[in-house]
């Protein structure tokens, strides 16, 4: 269970680096310069969460390669390490995914996360363990979600604090290079609208399906599927009180693979991100991503 502590402790981090901030409902729907982002669609139909990604909102979602080799520029895998979908409507943030590995291996902490009542085991990100990663930005380099899970269904829920570089924050015993990992934080249901998370083995041939923590099979990876509701991630107040204000907003958010047995480890899904230390730290070069209602968009053409 976790402690009511960690609130007040977050509430004081968030109170030293406020005034270096700029907070997500001022910058969430500013285009930034470059290519036009990826377009994540609203689906009419929630997707199922039960690892499989045959959902109608997947087969319109654009597929979005993690392929991009840590701490090198442009530099592509040799072979696809993952790739990742998104969609929304008014409840929810979508990701589907696909992991493609050869020897899934994968385990638990021994911990609980995510919303109380509605918990899971957290995933081992550590030595050769595979996970998948999603950070969730409401474009603020400062505060987001870092969000994990594995092909046992293992998930961890992290809120993040990157500290401005002038902050005192940035300099004290609580911040790593400035990184404040507030594990005691979790994701909220929110009345029925609930987080939910689900992977799906995938065939491995002569009817087999691949396997966790095996090396005597070869594998093929696994899918997985997460649902987060808008309140939960922290969206702009009006997005939730509101979803029609959801179309054409812009949201950041970095997918990564950690492969452990893998050479590179990390793949990503930014193809000009600098990269040298933790990704926390790149947060305003991650991918912009424009939510838009096909609905609404045809009423406006």
């Amino acid at each position: 269970m976790r402690n009511v502590g960690s609130v007040l402790c977050i509430a004081g981090v968030i109170a030293a680096v406020a005034a270096c901030s700029v907070s997500g409902e001022e910058t969430a729907g500013k285009q930034p310069a470059g290519p036009a982002p990826v377009r994540i669609l609203r689906t009419e139909t929630p997707a199922l969460i039960d690892g499989v990604l045959d959902d109608p909102c997947w087969q319109s979602a654009e597929q979005v390669r993690v392929e991009y080799a840590y701490g090198q520029p442009g530099v592509k895998s040799g072979t696809l390490p993952a790739a990742v979908r998104y969609a929304w409507d008014k409840d929810y943030l979508y990701v589907g995914y696909e992991v493609f590995d050869a020897n899934l291996q994968a385990a638990g902490t021994g911990a609980k996360e995510g919303p109380e009542g509605n918990q899971r085991e957290g995933c081992d990100i550590s030595g050769s363990n595979d996970v998948f990663e999603v950070f969730v930005s409401f474009n603020d380099p400062v505060f987001f979600w870092e969000l994990h899970q594995n092909a046992l269904n293992g998930f961890n829920d992290v809120w993040v604090t990157v500290a401005p570089s002038n902050s005192p924050f940035a300099r004290s015993s609580m911040a790593y290079q400035g990184i404040y990992w507030a594990q005691n934080e979790y994701l909220k249901d929110q009345g029925q609208a609930t987080v939910k998370t689900a992977v799906s083995m995938k065939p491995a041939g002569s009817g087999k399906l691949s396997t966790v923590n095996d090396a005597s099979d070869a594998d093929t990876g696994y899918s997985g599927e997460m649902r987060f509701p808008w309140k939960s991630l922290g969206a702009p107040g009006d997005w939730v009180r509101d979803a029609k204000k959801i179309h054409g907003q812009l949201i950041a958010i970095l997918a990564a693979a950690q492969n452990g047995e893998d050479k590179a480890r990390y793949h990503h899904s930014a193809p000009d991100l600098k990269i040298t230390g933790f990704f926390h730290l790149t947060a305003p070069g991650w991918p912009r991503y424009l939510l838009v209602d096909p609905a609404r968009e045809k009423e406006q053409k």
